[in-house]
């Protein structure tokens, strides 16, 4: 676990401001401020934070160009100030509200961010549990989940953050026999976690994520 964290350390970033979620009490959101224009964009941290098993960060991102400060967090969106000086179209997977804010989706809610509360809770349960390890109760909290658009967007994301265990499920919630065909003989003729993630990408038409991974293996 602290190796896979070592990637969430920011040397030349401090601080900035630090948001609970409205709803969910485990969830909290750092804007990590760079230490000067030189060191380069400012960061946003999103972490799960209980008693039983400590501090587990979740995910890392840059702030946008449009975004001022962070002013508060309730899922599935991150609210901002914006820039009084940012005049050009809003910025995907963020909108704006009025002249002054900024709500930005959650990377695990893009796209389905009208979904009901019990979908949303399924989620942010399915996150925690998936980032203390403990796959079972991860996929339990997500099982009841029947909306196809939903199970579509995390298969997505599977494959962007190159879970594909996750990924599995997801195919065969989807009852998407191509793509877990796909996915199986990739894994049955020993091709590398790259090249599973860009045979399935292909399946679901992330055509420009799978010439992304394609690019990577060329490298």
């Amino acid at each position: 676990m602290e190796r896979d964290q070592t990637r969430f350390r920011l040397p030349f970033h401090e601080p900035a401001s630090i948001f609970w979620d409205e709803t969910d009490d485990r969830f909290l959101v750092c804007h990590a401020q760079a230490s000067s224009q030189h060191v380069g964009d400012d960061m946003i941290l999103t972490m799960f934070v209980t008693s039983d098993h400590g501090m587990h960060l979740q995910d890392l991102s840059r702030k946008s160009s449009a975004s001022d400060a962070l002013i508060g967090v309730s899922v599935p969106n991150l609210y901002f100030t914006k820039k009084m000086e940012f005049d050009e179209e809003e910025v995907r997977g963020e909108k704006s509200i009025g002249r002054f804010l900024i709500a930005r989706s959650l990377r695990e809610f893009s796209g389905v961010e009208n979904c009901d509360d019990a979908t949303r809770k399924g989620m942010m349960d399915f996150c925690y549990y998936l980032s203390i390890g403990q796959m079972d109760d991860a996929f339990k909290a997500i099982r009841f989940i029947k909306s196809e658009s939903v199970w579509e967007h995390m298969a997505s994301m599977s494959v962007k953050t190159r879970r594909l265990d996750v990924a599995a499920v997801c195919l065969g919630n989807m009852k998407n026999i191509r793509g877990a065909r796909a996915l199986r003989k990739a894994q049955e003729a020993g091709e590398s976690e790259a090249l599973q993630c860009a045979a399935l990408a292909v399946e679901l038409g992330m055509l420009v994520s799978a010439e992304i991974v394609a690019q990577t293996i060329l490298q």
